[in-house]
């Protein structure tokens, strides 16, 4: 994503992180009092549009989240709480910190300084005593004391012990990373080493592959059967498929993992950008190359973000647009600001403010929005100007 797309989700995430940052006390009536005369409401409120445009919850919000399983936690005054698709509330605010929900369940935080998991009805079902508690996935909820870290299930128990210097949240194949004794390792939802804790690092899991490291060397391990392929690299680019760009010798090649074959390629540093895509760094510009190495388009990018949906976001000069997989300009480059594709909708600004495209390059929704984020499940947050 582009770096200024990082900074915007930053700015979030801190903002969420100031009223959701966990304390290491219970707090007493002093602490919420002081809280609360910190708080700054928002001089610019924030509503919701549909996926028509149309603004479907006026603007009357100091912070948002997403919606998720008809939900959406916004802060109103200070207070966390629940509005649904319309508007309406169905948890009034009273949390100092909520989270999206997730098979039925959410994340608060209450001003005793303590988490929480509710139901819709506000029901509290689980509420573990813990320095950390984050989101469950894969039915396992993931604490720490403050200096290890395991998992609870769904009733709060602990079934995977406090036992690791981190871990990571389980991913959608049902795994965890996990380090133990300055080691890298993965773990199942039941607790079962699937990789061995032997390694100084680890990367993050393609459909097959897994980069680690080994004597300050990068090696790529086969999840399908645990064995390490041949070679030793430099550096490895992430996603990995099929074909993996590594670099060794000083060279960056394309590995075709079936073949063992590996072909060399121009550039330093080159980065992975899925759909069997690589951005090449050549003379002070990136060129976009396919899995055997060719240049689709060298016309010398300033940046090139990975695939999202099918398009690549990327910068030519001072202006930003959409890169197709087979090099064509999918959508020319005459945005000052372009954030990349979600849910079918792209985010991007210029001289007619901030608005949406779709895949086809076409411009959704003008008007004199402050700000926008992303469509998710049908609604998407905007701060309207006062």
């Amino acid at each position: 994503m582009k770096k200024l797309t990082h900074l915007a989700t930053i700015f979030v995430l801190f903002s969420l992180a100031y009223q959701c940052a966990p304390a290491g006390e219970e707090a007493d009536v002093d602490e919420t009092e002081a809280y609360f005369d910190d708080f700054l409401p928002a001089e610019n409120k924030w509503g919701f549009l549909d996926t028509t445009g149309s603004l479907i919850i006026p603007p009357r919000f100091d912070q948002v989240g997403s919606f998720a399983e008809g939900l959406c936690p916004v802060n109103s005054g200070g207070k966390w709480g629940y509005i649904d698709s319309l508007g309406n509330w169905v948890i009034e605010p009273q949390y100092k910190g909520a989270w999206g929900f997730h098979r039925g369940l959410a994340r608060v935080w209450k001003f005793t300084d303590d988490y929480a998991f509710i139901h819709a009805n506000n029901q509290e079902i689980i509420h573990p005593d813990y320095a950390e508690v984050n989101d469950f996935t894969h039915g396992r909820i993931r604490v720490s004391d403050g200096e290890r870290t395991g998992f609870l299930d769904l009733h709060g128990n602990l079934v995977i012990p406090l036992q690791y210097q981190s871990a990571s949240d389980f991913n959608r194949a049902g795994l965890s990373k996990v380090k133990l004794d300055n080691k890298y390792g993965m773990i199942d939802t039941t607790g079962r080493m699937t990789v061995r804790a032997e390694y100084e690092w680890m990367g993050t899991p393609g459909d097959r592959y897994l980069t680690v490291r080994i004597d300050h060397q990068y090696a790529l391990l086969d999840m399908s059967n645990g064995k390490l392929l041949d070679g030793r690299y430099q550096q490895v680019a992430e996603p990995m498929d099929r074909r993996i760009a590594v670099k060794k010798n000083d060279q960056w090649s394309i590995l075709d993992t079936d073949s063992g074959r590996e072909i060399p390629i121009k550039g330093d540093p080159v980065q992975g950008l899925g759909l069997d895509r690589w951005a090449a760094y050549n003379v002070d510009a990136w060129d976009l190359l396919d899995g055997d190495g060719n240049v689709l388009n060298g016309k010398g990018f300033k940046q090139i973000n990975r695939y999202q949906e099918g398009l690549a976001c990327c910068r030519q000069g001072d202006y930003w647009g959409y890169l197709a997989p087979d090099g064509k300009l999918a959508i020319r480059p005459t945005f000052g600001l372009a954030w990349d594709f979600v849910n079918g909708f792209a985010r991007v600004a210029g001289n007619k403010g901030t608005y949406f495209l779709n895949p086809h390059g076409e411009e959704l929704y003008q008007s004199d929005w402050l700000d926008l984020r992303d469509f998710v499940n049908g609604r998407c947050p905007v701060q309207i100007r006062n």
